[in-house]
């Protein structure tokens, strides 16, 4: 059953590694850091608090960029995705495999 389980998980790593979604969010990651001001975007939002003013200018910055912008919308299907997988394999086995 263990070998099956794994079979299957290797399979669905590689599915997900072919997927357009998956793809797309690499390449983005990518190019975003390559670039120097959205890096300095980042580190500066990362030590305000997040209920301050400038950190939501950052945020509204960032956003403004609309790689930024497409990445966070990859990103949160991707988490989603990861969700459901976690939910069948600990209906599966008991326990959570998948981790982000």
């Amino acid at each position: 059953m263990n070998e099956t389980i794994n079979q299957k998980l290797n399979e669905l790593e590689a599915l997900i590694q072919k997927d357009a979604v998956y793809q797309e969010a690499r390449e983005l990651k990518t190019k975003l850091l390559k670039d120097s001001s959205i890096i300095k975007d980042i580190e500066e939002l990362k030590k305000e608090d997040i209920y301050s003013k400038k950190y939501m200018e950052l945020k509204k910055k960032l956003y403004e960029h609309e790689d930024y912008q497409r990445y966070q919308e990859l990103e949160n299907m991707l988490y989603y995705l990861t969700l459901e997988i976690n939910q069948i394999l600990n209906q599966l086995t008991g326990k959570k495999v998948c981790e982000k």
